[in-house]
């Protein structure tokens, strides 16, 4: 069953108090950056991925899991463990609860969470954020590097034809 929505920048291992969607994406869910400029999505398709727009299109993804359909099927749920004993920290399951991806850090303090910031980057870390267990780095270029002058883009391609 759907749940309301609000927007959030944040997975939490506290309570909903917290976070509106306290631990996990359902298919369909994701968290933004506070500027709305990234967007962590757990895609029907499976996939977690990050995406520097609102249009989500293959063209604006930064980074994926690389766990489209693995597993049972859908729908999938992006978790963050809120057992600090547990195998996985976070991760994500198929229908039938099976874990498809996981990041591959095992222990990380019982308050934890997930971090969308305003540069693209996704962190795991402490409640404090005083100590990082992973990152997901945003690979976009910087403004200034997305379309270089005339000079540097083009003529390379014209001289060596």
């Amino acid at each position: 069953m759907p749940r309301g929505w609000s927007h959030t920048h944040h997975l939490s291992s506290l309570n909903f108090m917290i976070s509106h969607i306290w631990n996990h994406l359902y298919s369909g869910e994701y968290i933004s950056s506070d500027n709305g400029k990234y967007h962590l999505v757990m895609e029907p398709s499976g996939d977690l991925a990050l995406y520097d727009s609102w249009l989500w299109i293959p063209s604006n993804r930064l980074w994926c899991s690389n766990s489209a359909g693995k597993g049972d099927g859908g729908p999938y749920t992006l978790e963050l463990n809120m057992t600090p004993t547990a195998d996985r920290s976070l991760y994500v399951t198929d229908k039938s609860g099976k874990v498809v991806w996981d990041i591959g850090v095992k222990k990380v303090p019982k308050l934890h969470y997930v971090y969308m910031q305003d540069d693209g980057r996704v962190t795991v870390s402490d409640l404090f954020q005083t100590e990082f267990f992973y990152t997901i780095e945003s690979t976009a270029a910087p403004k200034e590097k997305c379309h270089g002058t005339f000079e540097e883009t083009v003529l390379p391609y014209i001289r060596d034809a």
